[in-house]
């Protein structure tokens, strides 16, 4: 049962990037998600929390128009983590 586990949680990033292409509400789920690691990055590059929000909203803007260029979790991550350096 722990195999099915492991593999239903490392596919779950994907599930919410299809899940978000057929329903935007999904798409909170993946912004839940990253948004301390994403709020955290931009945070630190700018020192300056307001400064941090506003970006940081931006990046899930852009995230939200590139959703079907997203290929799996691995990059999903890696995406998130380059556009939040700016």
């Amino acid at each position: 049962m722990r195999i099915q586990q492991r593999r239903a949680m490392h596919k779950a990033p994907r599930t919410l990037v299809d899940a978000a292409l057929r329903d935007p509400g999904a798409f909170e789920g993946i912004v839940d998600r990253h948004k301390s690691m994403v709020y955290s990055l931009v945070l630190n590059f700018f020192q300056s929390r307001a400064m941090a929000e506003d970006i940081s909203q931006e990046v899930y803007l852009e995230l939200y128009k590139n959703l079907d260029r997203i290929q799996s979790d691995q990059h999903l991550s890696f995406w998130l983590r380059q556009a939040s350096k700016v």
